[in-house]
């Protein structure tokens, strides 16, 4: 006979409050905002009115209970990767593997296999060396039929890249810190490559259902560096978010790193050249 009574605006899927009642056999879970409230007042009714008018993501989130969605210099906003993680994408294209390497600690190693518009799928190991991280991904290339393996090479990345290129594998030196191909607009390669994924997403790239991945995203912002181009925030202040790094992020972005198109023998990489370096 006990009762449970919460008012609070969700953030997540994932929060507490939401995953306890979405998995709890024996209750009933029952959804109220304003329009369910007798008492509401005509003020607040025009209040919330004015802001699905102006801002129809901050009503969804502020008066629908609805998760939270883009405020500020967020990249990506929960509507269009909710979306994303429930449609089918057109898979012809090449198939990509996005690499993000870490070595022990807390912060795994991730393979994100693409094709075309379709995310197949996220791979993640944690504690691996740079031997086992490179024999993994080179396992992972034959299986999927990848047409380039793009690794992030910053730090014990660079390894990994070095063993696949030695192991036959078309792999790509995938540093974020190299120069963007639009020099105009974006920092780095870091920037153009999270704003292709944004671009993709809107277009139909189609993500598997996975909450961490949908956390990380959620989590990517962007500001302005003082020469006026656009560039993503440091690592480390979004780990200060999350608790952990956006791992799975990273490897999804990193298939956006450059074009890579099918051939009879071999990824052919347009737009690139390992010596442009920012």
């Amino acid at each position: 006979g006990s009762e449970l009574w919460f008012s609070w605006n969700p953030r997540l899927r994932t929060d507490a409050v939401e995953k306890l009642f979405k998995a709890k056999k024996n209750s009933i879970l029952i959804h109220i905002d304003y329009l369910d409230n007798p008492f509401c007042t005509k003020v607040i009714i025009e209040e919330a009115n004015e802001m699905k008018a102006y801002d129809p993501d901050k009503y969804h989130h502020v008066f629908m209970g609805g998760y939270v969605d883009t405020t500020g210099n967020k990249l990506f906003s929960y509507k269009d990767v909710d979306r994303a993680m429930n449609r089918h994408g057109n898979d012809s294209g090449a198939t990509v593997i996005g690499c993000d390497v870490a070595r022990y600690g807390d912060d795994s190693s991730v393979l994100c296999v693409r094709t075309g518009l379709w995310v197949k799928s996220l791979l993640e190991k944690r504690k691996l060396g740079v031997t086992e991280v490179a024999d993994w991904a080179n396992h992972i290339s034959k299986i999927s039929g990848a047409d380039a393996v793009i690794v992030d090479t910053i730090g014990l990345g660079a390894g990994v890249h070095d063993i696949l290129i030695k192991s036959g594998v078309f792999a790509v030196d995938g540093n974020f810190g190299f120069k963007p191909t639009d020099t105009d607009t974006y920092y780095n390669k870091r920037a153009e490559s999270y704003f292709k994924l944004s671009e993709a997403i809107k277009r139909g790239l189609s993500l598997p259902h996975d909450d961490n991945l949908l956390e990380e995203l959620l989590a990517i912002e962007y500001v302005f560096a003082e020469n006026g181009k656009v560039k993503i925030i440091p690592k480390d202040k979004i780990k200060e978010v999350l608790g952990r790094s956006p791992d799975k992020a990273d490897a999804l972005a990193l298939t956006f790193f450059t074009d890579v198109h099918t051939s009879a023998a071999r990824g052919i990489v347009d737009n690139f050249q390992p010596s442009n370096v920012f």
